[in-house]
């Protein structure tokens, strides 16, 4: 019985290390473009072990839990912002498409 909650709480660590791994990675890129557009947004899929999460893990699950909320949060408003400056862009009149692209340096 004790190899079996070893064994379970060795996977749920190891669940837990990738989610916050990919937290940190999620929370690094946030703010810097050229890593927003590299960023790999693969879904993260439970394992379907079926393995309830240990008592001395659930706290730790919690704020793991915690840290993806507050990530989507800062998401959305990243978002938003991005939103809002492409609607700014957008707002900007453009000459027509057949005004000269030149500029007469002699006359």
């Amino acid at each position: 019985m004790a190899e079996v909650l070893a064994s379970q709480c060795s996977t749920w660590d190891q669940l837990l290390d990738e989610l916050e791994a990919r937290c940190a990675r999620l929370a690094a890129a946030l703010h810097v473009d050229a890593q927003l557009v590299d960023l790999d947004i693969a879904a993260w899929k439970a394992p379907e072990s079926g393995m309830p999460l240990p008592v001395r893990l659930r706290q730790r699950a919690a704020e793991v839990l915690g840290q993806l909320g507050e990530l989507i949060d800062a998401y959305a408003r990243r978002r938003n912002d991005i939103a809002a400056q492409l609607r700014a862009v957008d707002s900007v009149p453009r000459p027509p498409a057949d005004a000269a692209v030149y500029l007469d340096a002699v006359g």
